[in-house]
């Protein structure tokens, strides 16, 4: 057998606490052949970025080391490098796509200048015209239209598609041996996921890569890698080749995982609503009862401003003339690309953006004839589930007071209740009751979520929107965070309006689904018939564009 490129045995990495020292990765050890696409697969915590900061030699200091172990990169240990050496063999010869590009991105500068940054160091003969004219190259050939335009705007001004892809022209900048993509495709919609893929596959043999891309998408792996390790707590599980992992799985955590893969013929989860799921359309549906929320005509706008004194030179319509309907007991889903309006839509919903037209009635009451106070009021009745825990959680509050907040903005109850109403709540979404006392950077990704879910259910309201609640978790805790909403759904009566760019998901979940496109909702129908016969060309498009999670 060659030689690998990469070869990383018995790795061990632990990081420093208080008092104790922690380890997180134990004995991995795996390789990486000239050409190959190895995928890393696991839960959240499942040590699969720090592995991959490992190689890299970005692991954070003095918090965490390499205890044990060896990594060998093209006959070379890395571990014994110095940090002038990593300085030089990152992003020339060992290159990274960070799972958020608008993270990874720097806010204050240019996309040319961030490029530039990357050819000075690796390239300090090149001049700046033969930058310019590479880093157009670079744009043009990872397939973003109009470079030079682009090479002139701020990272903020770009959809998450588009910066993904400027992530990996970056990457590519100097034609890298081995190319890292941890999540990169995570956090988007499954049209732009399949072009980053489908990008991804058709560059690796031009630059003669090898890539590893990090993943807890199983169906992704099944597209786009031909090897694949498992990992799990920080252990290394299963190795194998991506066809004999999903024909014949060894480890009974890859068991687990492929079991929860929700693809489209995945069963509807709730099955106590599975007659309204396969029941009449729509119009059937609002001549037996009235509807809970009716929203008619929506439409949201937004000022294009430009010039020194940044006058409005334009709009850009981001909801076009919405119109449905929420029924009590449903879970209504609303699916649809990154900047199709789905969250803009929702923002206008809950009146956290009130510059907006048309109608929104809830129980008979139209939210544009209520003021502030009023509206205030109301969101007793709606409330949301955040996609980013990380930013809607305040990360210098505890779970109780987090958890209290909505009892104390609405003046509800004494301390003592409000307690045990919190204790409640936490028994609720199944956390321990010490929880009270932590912080939310203690805890992982899926239990975050239960955190934003039991604030959410805190004053039993009546429509929750959920905002893409599972978009950035791993398979098995996407499905227990899914069966929880539902669960909670047949408790409290509450009625969902769930966003999401996972079709998959929004079937399994929802009665009825909706498809929005540039701002319109262009299909609606029962979550059944859309998938079974989809009317609209996008919408076809969307179900063409899913991960199989088959060979």
């Amino acid at each position: 057998m060659a030689t690998p490129l990469l070869s990383v045995q018995n790795l061990c990495v632990s990081f420093a606490g208080d008092d104790t020292e922690r380890e997180v990765l134990h004995n991995v050890s795996f390789e990486l052949q000239r050409g190959d696409i190895l995928g890393i697969v696991g839960e959240s915590g499942s040590g699969k970025s720090v592995t991959s900061l490992a190689i890299m030699g970005l692991l954070p200091k003095p918090t965490s080391k390499i205890t044990a172990g060896s990594i060998t990169f093209d006959g070379s240990e890395l571990i014994r490098e110095t940090s002038a050496h990593y300085y030089q063999l990152r992003g020339k010869r060992i290159s990274m796509i960070f799972q958020e590009p608008m993270s990874a991105l720097n806010p204050v500068q240019r996309i040319k200048d961030q490029l530039t940054e990357i050819f000075t160091l690796h390239f300090p003969e090149k001049n700046a015209d033969e930058i310019k004219t590479e880093s157009i190259r670079l744009l043009t050939q990872v397939g973003i239209s109009e470079p030079e335009r682009r090479l002139e705007e701020y990272p903020h001004l770009l959809s998450g598609g588009i910066c993904q892809r400027i992530m990996i022209a970056m990457a590519l900048a100097c034609r890298p041996d081995i190319l890292i993509a941890d999540e990169p495709s995570t956090a988007l919609d499954v049209t732009t996921q399949k072009r980053i893929l489908t990008l991804l596959k058709e560059l690796q043999p031009v630059f003669g890569m090898s890539i590893i891309f990090i993943t807890h998408d199983l169906g992704v792996v099944a597209q786009l890698c031909n090897r694949v390790i498992v990992m799990e707590q920080g252990y290394l599980r299963e190795s194998n080749t991506v066809k004999g992992l999903f024909e014949n799985p060894q480890h009974r955590y890859t068991q687990s995982l492929l079991n929860s893969i929700i693809h489209l013929d995945t069963p509807p989860l709730d099955q106590l609503t599975l007659a309204t799921r396969e029941a009449a359309s729509p119009n059937e549906q609002t001549e037996k009862k009235q509807p809970l929320l009716i929203v008619k005509n929506v439409t949201k706008k937004y000022p294009i401003r430009g010039g020194i004194l940044a006058r409005i030179k334009g709009w850009h319509t981001a909801v076009n003339n919405a119109s449905f309907e929420l029924y009590s007991g449903e879970i209504l889903g609303l699916v649809g690309e990154s900047g199709s309006g789905k969250s803009t839509l929702g923002r206008v919903i809950l009146q956290l953006d009130r510059q907006s037209s048309g109608d929104i009635i809830y129980n008979a009451t139209n939210f544009s004839q209520l003021n502030r106070h009023s509206i205030r009021q109301l969101r007793q009745e709606i409330q949301v589930i955040f996609q980013d825990t990380n930013e809607s959680l305040n990360a210098r509050h505890t779970i109780g007071t987090i958890l209290e907040e909505p009892f104390v903005i609405h003046n509800i109850g004494t301390t003592a209740e409000r307690k045990q109403w919190i204790a409640t709540l936490l028994k609720k979404v199944e956390l321990p009751k010490d929880s009270v006392n932590r912080f939310p950077h203690e805890f992982s990704g899926g239990q975050r979520q239960r955190i934003g879910i039991a604030r959410a259910i805190a004053l039993q309201p009546k429509i929750i929107i959920c905002d893409e609640p599972v978009s950035a978790l791993d398979v098995s805790t996407q499905e227990q965070i899914l069966k929880l909403l539902c669960q909670l759904k047949q408790e409290l009566g509450l009625s969902l309006l769930f966003i999401s760019h996972d079709l998959s998901v929004v079937k399994y979940i929802s009665d009825r689904v909706m498809v929005m496109k540039n701002g319109e909702i262009i299909e609606q129908n029962t979550a059944a018939k859309i998938y079974e016969d989809p009317q609209h060309e996008y919408t076809k498009l969307l179900i063409d564009s899913i991960p199989s999670p088959h060979l």
